[in-house]
């Protein structure tokens, strides 16, 4: 049986690099953080470490076991912070961000199983493009955000997980002339005016030619769902959302996009280096729980894998 102490004790020396910072941050001796890891080795019956002249160094099992040590010990504190959540009544105010369309189909069941937790806790939430998100959430203002995959330049600064994929879809009201098609391209789209939230334009040419950037390119720009729904079910415009989207009396578009328009991440984003207070873990453990049962069943390997935000 592995004895958590021991794995925190590995962790902490596997990330100092040197047993006299480590046993110094964990306030044990260097006899006694030695005696611990050559414990774990015996129980694993494989060497984790080499010890040299400049501080140690991880064999190839010891990095392979420093993730699963991590994984443990994080899912522990999860377990741990969840009972002393519910046994003890945790409050306080958490701060979420969304992309419209992502939000609209995610938010509402969290903060539906929020209120219905019982827990004393607010929550704001905010829809905007993932660059605002990220500033917000640097300053402070947000605890996380979910979005699609984030710009590559944000990695030191932020933690992400995958929580699924997802692709455009498109939708329009009951009366709308594309229905008495008999098929409809992507090209046909452009006949019509086209919302979406402000994100859509700025990333369309990221995954889309030139030409189907320009016959999708959102001729209405708004972060704010609700509005949208409300202009796609009054004109005969096509509604820009995610495949995870269902919008009372609007009919899903049956387009023929051959290879366009691919399946991308759902990610959801926290800090890097912010230490989060129960009441926000536990609502962004909801977020997880809530994409991942959406998005999992609108992602890459249903329709033609979960990627696991």
């Amino acid at each position: 049986m592995l004895d958590f102490v021991k794995l925190q004790q590995f962790v902490v020396l596997a990330r100092h690099g040197s047993y006299t910072t480590a046993a110094a941050a964990l306030h044990v001796s260097q006899p006694t953080l030695t005696r611990s890891v050559q414990s774990l080795e015996k129980t694993l019956n494989a060497r984790l470490l080499d010890r040299g002249r400049n501080g140690i160094e991880l064999t190839a099992i010891g990095m392979e076991f420093l993730h699963h040590a991590e994984d443990l010990l994080r899912h522990a504190n999860s377990i741990e912070a969840d009972i002393s959540m519910r046994s003890q009544g945790i409050r306080g105010h958490v701060n979420v961000g969304a992309g419209p369309a992502i939000g609209g189909t995610i938010l509402p069941g969290v903060i539906s199983e929020v209120l219905a937790s019982g827990l004393e806790i607010s929550v704001r939430t905010v829809l905007s493009q993932a660059h605002t998100m990220y500033s917000m959430m640097l300053d402070g203002s947000l605890d996380f955000f979910i979005s699609r995959e984030p710009n590559p330049g944000w990695t030191d600064k932020l933690t992400t997980v995958v929580l699924g994929y997802a692709r455009p879809d498109f939708f329009v009201r009951p009366s709308h002339p594309l229905l008495a098609q008999p098929s409809v391209a992507l090209t046909d789209l452009a006949r019509f005016p086209r919302i979406c939230g402000t994100a859509w334009n700025e990333v369309l040419s990221t995954f889309a030619s030139p030409e189907l950037a320009r016959d999708l390119f959102a001729s209405i720009e708004v972060d704010d769902f609700g509005i949208m729904s409300h202009l796609a079910h009054e004109v005969d415009a096509v509604l820009i959302a995610n495949s995870a989207t269902t919008i009372a009396g609007l009919v899903r578009l049956d387009v023929d996009r051959g290879d366009a328009l691919p399946h991308t991440a759902v990610t959801l984003n926290r800090p890097a280096h912010r230490t989060l207070s129960p009441a926000v873990r536990f609502v962004m453990q909801l977020t997880v729980d809530r994409a991942r049962e959406l998005y999992s069943a609108h992602n890459m390997g249903t329709d033609s894998v979960e990627g696991s935000g």
